[in-house]
C-alpha cells in the first residue's frame, strides 16, 4: 500500500505492457480537517483514471495509529462507495463518535479502485535477485542476543525502516526473554473488503551466536523484505502481514510469544507463510538428506527424492493436518507462476510432534494455537553443510533459487488475499489534538536545536501552566507527543530521536483548550 503512484511508473507501464493496460486510479491532493463543532471531519481528494472508469471509493478508520482499521464509518456521506465518477474536488463527510476528543491516533484510509482484474504474474515478475542479494549482504554477520547485538539491532531497525518507508504502518510487538526484551517487527497491509481475515509472510531475523548466519536467517528475512516491498503496492481483499520475528534460536520465543498476546483480537489469521532457510540450493547427487523415519513418514515424497538421486535442488513446503489447504494453494500457485521452482510438500500428521524436525521454526506456534501454517525451508542442515557454522555466507547461497521461492510465496498470498486494481492513501487528520479550536492569545517562539536535539519554546504574553502537544511530519506522522507537561516561561522538548531535514508541525494547547499551531524547520 503505497502513498501514491508516481507519473513516471504510470508511463512505464504504458512502455512495458502497451497502451491495452488498464491502468489503476490516482489519488491526489488528500486534506481532512475536523469541525468540532459539527463533530464531523471533512475529507478531500482527487481522483482520476486514464480510462474513466467509474470507481468505488472505500473509507476506512483506525483508532490505534494503524494496527487495525476497524473503528466505525457507518455515518459517512458523499463521495464514497459506488459508482464514482473520476473528478477533482470530491469529498467525503465522516460523522465521527461524539465521544472522541484527541484523533492523534487516528489514521485514516482512502481507496480508489476502478474493479478491474489485476494480472498476479506482473506482481510476481517483480521480485529482483539484486535486492535479495542486497538484503542479505547488509544482514550478514552475527545477530544475537549476547554476541551479535550491533549487527541485531541494525538489523531491527532496517526490518522497521522499510516497513515504514513502504507504508505498512510498523509497529513493535515487544516480549521478554529473561532480562532482554525481545522485538517481534510487523509491518501491515490492511485488507479493503475482509480485514479481519488475515495471511501473515514471515522469518526470524536473528541468528546463532557465532556464525554469520547468511541462509539462516538472512536469507528468509530478506523474503519477507522483498514480498512487503513488491506487495505494499497493491491493496487487497484481505490483509497481509510481513512480521520479522526476535529469538527463533532461542526456542521459537519471539513466535510464541507472538500467538499468546500478539493477535490481535479481530483476527482471523488463515495462513502462515514462514520462511526458514530458502537460499541454498545443490544440483549434485545425494547432497540432501532426510531425517530417520522420513520414509516411512512420507513416503512418495522420499520416492521423489530417490528418483531425483537425492538433489537438494528443491523447496520444502511442509504443512500440518489443519493446514493441507494451505499447502495445496502453495503448490498450486508456484505451478502456475513459477513453474521452473520444484517444490515438494510434506504433511505431518496432527501438529507434528512425531517429526520433531519439523517442527524447529516460527510455524510451529501456529501450528499449536490450531492455525494454519508452512515451513518454507531448503532443508536446513539435511542440505546445507554450513549450517550454524561461521561458512553460513552469502557466497555460499544461490539467489535464483531464493528468488523463485520468493515468487511462489508472492503468488501465494496475493491470490489468497485478492488483489484489487486501485490506489490508496493513509493520511492523519490535519489537527489531531482533541482541541476546542480556541484562539490562544500568546506569542511562542519555536526552535530546534540540532545540537541538543531538543525543541526549545519561549512564552511571551502568557504563562500556560500545562501543555499538550503533538509534533507532525510533513508527511502527517505523529513523531512524539505528550500530555500535562508542566512548563514555565520557557520550556525544553528533548526529541526521541534526531530530526531529519524538513518541516515540522507543532500543534500546542494549554489547560484552558485554546490551541497554537506552529512550523519548525530543520535544516
Amino acid at each position: 500500500m503505497k502513498l501514491s503512484i508516481p507519473i513516471l511508473s504510470c508511463a512505464l507501464l504504458f512502455s512495458v505492457f502497451g497502451f491495452s493496460q488498464n491502468q489503476r486510479p490516482i489519488i491526489s491532493n488528500v486534506s481532512a480537517a475536523v469541525d468540532w463543532s459539527q463533530q464531523v471531519i471533512n475529507i478531500g481528494y482527487d481522483v482520476s483514471d486514464a480510462e474513466s472508469d467509474n470507481l468505488e471509493i472505500t473509507f476506512k478508520v483506525s483508532s490505534d495509529s494503524g494496527k487495525s482499521f476497524f473503528y466505525s464509518t457507518a455515518i459517512t456521506s458523499g463521495d464514497v462507495g459506488f459508482p464514482i465518477t473520476p473528478a477533482n474536488g470530491k469529498s467525503i463527510l465522516w460523522d465521527y463518535n461524539d465521544t472522541v476528543t484527541d484523533f492523534s491516533k487516528f489514521l485514516f484510509i482512502i481507496e480508489a479502485n476502478d474493479r478491474q482484474p489485476v494480472n498476479i504474474q506482473d506482481i510476481v515478475n517483480q521480485v529482483d535477485s539484486g535486492r535479495l542479494y542486497d538484503n542479505v549482504s547488509f544482514m550478514e554477520g552475527i545477530r544475537h542476543r549476547t554476541t551479535g547485538t550491533v549487527n541485531l539491532q541494525n538489523t531491527r531497525d532496517s526490518i522497521f525502516h522499510r516497513f515504514e518507508t513502504y507504508d505498512l504502518l510498523p509497529w513493535i510487538h515487544s516480549f521478554s526473554y529473561g532480562s532482554y526484551i525481545g522485538q517481534n517487527i510487523i509491518g501491515n497491509l490492511p485488507g479493503m473488503l475482509s480485514e479481519d481475515t488475515v495471511y501473515i509472510i514471515d522469518a526470524h531475523y536473528d541468528g546463532v551466536s557465532g556464525g554469520p548466519a547468511a541462509d539462516d536467517n538472512a536469507s528468509g528475512t530478506a523474503g519477507v523484505l522483498e514480498a512487503a516491498h513488491i506487495l505494499s503496492q497493491y491493496s487487497f481483499d484481505k490483509s497481509i502481514r510481513f512480521i520479522g520475528f526476535d529469538l527463533e534460536e532461542a526456542g521459537l520465543a519471539g513466535s510464541v510469544a507472538y500467538v499468546s498476546n500478539g493477535i490481535l483480537p479481530q483476527e482471523n489469521i488463515d495462513g502462515v507463510l514462514n520462511f526458514e532457510m530458502i537460499g541454498y540450493y545443490s544440483n549434485r547427487p545425494n547432497s540432501q538428506s532426510v531425517p530417520s523415519g522420513f520414509n516411512l513418514l512420507f513416503p512418495a515424497a522420499y520416492a521423489q527424492l530417490q528418483a531425483d538421486s537425492f538433489k537438494g535442488n528443491f523447496i520444502t513446503s511442509v504443512a500440518n493436518t489443519s493446514s493441507n489447504s494451505l499447502n495445496s494453494s502453495f503448490v498450486a500457485n508456484a505451478q502456475s507462476y513459477v513453474p521452473q521452482l520444484k517444490v515438494v510438500d510434506l504433511s505431518v500428521p496432527g501438529n507434528g510432534t512425531i517429526a520433531p524436525d519439523f517442527r524447529r521454526s516460527d510455524h510451529a506456534p501456529f501450528w499449536d494455537a490450531n492455525l494454519k501454517a508452512l515451513m518454507l525451508t531448503d532443508g536446513a542442515n539435511f542440505r546445507n553443510g554450513n549450517y550454524h557454522t561461521t561458512n553460513d555466507v552469502k557466497d555460499s547461497l544461490d539467489f535464483a533459487f531464493m528468488t523463485n521461492v520468493v515468487k511462489a510465496t508472492i503468488a501465494t498470498a496475493a491470490a489468497l488475499a485478492g488483489p484489487r486494481h486501485s490506489d490508496t492513501k493513509v493520511f492523519w487528520v490535519n489537527n489531531p489534538i482533541g482541541i476546542n479550536e480556541l484562539n490562544w492569545d500568546c506569542e511562542i517562539l519555536s526552535h530546534y536545536q540540532k545540537a541538543k536535539n531538543s525543541i526549545q519554546l519561549r512564552f511571551e504574553n502568557c504563562t500556560p501552566k500545562k501543555l499538550r502537544y503533538t509534533l507532525i511530519d510533513e508527511q502527517g506522522r505523529v513523531i512524539m507527543e505528550a500530555k500535562n507537561l508542566k512548563v514555565e516561561n520557557e520550556v525544553e522538548i528533548k526529541v526521541t530521536a534526531p530530526l531529519a531535514k524538513g518541516v515540522y508541525i507543532l500543534q500546542m494547547a494549554n489547560e484552558k483548550g485554546q490551541s497554537y499551531t506552529t512550523k519548525l524547520l530543520v535544516e
